[in-house]
């Protein structure tokens, strides 16, 4: 769509239309370089190059090692719509623990919906409903629907999925205490608890420790609830074997000393590589 006298921009693309030179920023803020590659075809950000034909970053992400498991080249974790990156350093979308209690909301209401009763069990849909609205990701969606399970969508093809390492943006936590998984749903942070042997998967809600067991959304047999314990569905034989998984992009999985501390560069003396076992890793190269 034109529209004369105006300027055009999108997330991939901007131009100058009229004939009026008139706004030097575009998408997201940032400033265009036109000397560089042309009209509308290049930005400048504090910390990074940008081009908008692409809608990649042309030089390294200063943080990259705080997100292993992402290309350093990506932008707002190739999720602009959810999350914001107006430096190129990184994505400023804060974890939110409110954000959290509404996913689980429309999660009960899905779940609800969906059967038409609540006597149903229908933990997959609430969880992958609560998800996409907490963290802006269709992954825990099989994947005849966009997402990345494999099979038919259920509890059991998710956890088999998150336990083969097959969702992309979600990693298994190395503290699988109750309190800590209670701590970071405080925090906003979106965690999934799956149950070995057992059809059944949970999200993790802010909420206070009860009886020792965390608060998490319920979807499951006989119950629709956004926030209960942990222990209101699950037997305490099962809560035992719980597995929990959190969202990749609400983790800062390096410390603020291993990030690179150079600002605008387009060159660099290590290269990411991609291994045999699927990820991604640093490889430091002879200039």
């Amino acid at each position: 769509m034109k529209t004369s006298g105006t300027q055009n921009h999108t997330l991939f693309t901007t131009s100058t239309l009229g004939g009026i030179e008139c706004y030097r920023f575009g998408f997201n803020g940032m400033e265009m370089d036109n000397e560089w590659k042309g009209e509308g075809n290049h930005y400048t950000t504090e910390w990074r190059q940008y081009d908008p034909r692409l809608g990649r970053f042309m030089s390294l992400d200063p943080v990259m090692r705080k997100y292993p498991g992402w290309s350093p080249y990506n932008f707002s974790f190739n999720n602009p719509i959810w999350w914001n990156d107006p430096d190129g350093d990184d994505p400023n979308k804060e974890k939110d623990p409110e954000t959290l209690k509404e996913g689980a909301e429309k999660g009960v209401e899905a779940a609800t919906e969906f059967h038409g009763n609540t006597t149903s069990p229908a933990c997959n849909i609430g969880v992958r409903t609560a998800v996409k609205h907490a963290a802006g990701t269709s992954s825990l969606y099989p994947s005849w629907l966009g997402g990345e399970v494999s099979g038919d969508g259920t509890a059991n093809t998710i956890s088999k999925s998150l336990e083969e390492g097959k969702i992309s943006d979600f990693v298994k936590l190395e503290d699988q205490s109750f309190e800590n998984i209670q701590k970071l749903a405080n925090e906003g942070v979106v965690i999934v608890g799956t149950f070995t042997g057992w059809n059944h998967i949970v999200m993790a809600v802010p909420g206070q420790i009860e009886d020792g067991y965390p608060q998490v959304m319920e979807t499951g047999r006989n119950h629709r609830e956004s926030q209960t314990p942990l222990n209101t569905n699950v037997r305490s034989e099962h809560a035992d074997k719980i597995i929990w998984y959190a969202y990749k992009p609400h983790l800062e999985v390096a410390k603020e000393e291993d990030v690179i501390p150079r600002k605008n560069y387009n060159t660099t003396n290590a290269v990411w590589v991609r291994g045999f076992w699927g990820g991604m890793k640093l490889v430091e190269i002879e200039k």
